[in-house]
């Protein structure tokens, strides 16, 4: 029983870990972009999922930051977060695309 125990905790811990360095690297990915003239730099945030937000509420706030439709954008952020619909929940977190200024 004990070793089960064990296991179950050893398998739980590995996974987290895996989880934890999977986000880390998005949310470091960088990527450089000409935008209009201007350097821009493209990163890769965590956004915590508030009350009422949707993916196409989201897209709209950032998409133009990042000189994309919305559409694209919805399509990046539940690409990048394996997302096949939708239905996001509040309290959760995305990796979002956001602009970040030279």
């Amino acid at each position: 029983m004990k070793k089960t125990v064990f296991r179950a905790s050893l398998i739980f811990a590995a996974a987290f870990i895996a989880i934890f360095i999977f986000f880390s690297f998005f949310i470091s990915m960088r990527t450089k972009v000409q935008a209009m003239g201007s350097d821009m730099e493209i990163i890769y945030e965590s956004y915590e999922i508030k009350k009422g937000d949707t993916l196409s509420s989201i897209a709209q706030k950032y998409a133009s930051g990042v000189n994309m439709s919305r559409g694209d954008y919805m399509y990046k952020v539940r690409r990048t977060n394996r997302i096949s619909g939708d239905l996001i929940h509040e309290g959760c977190y995305l990796v979002i695309p956001v602009e970040k200024t030279l």
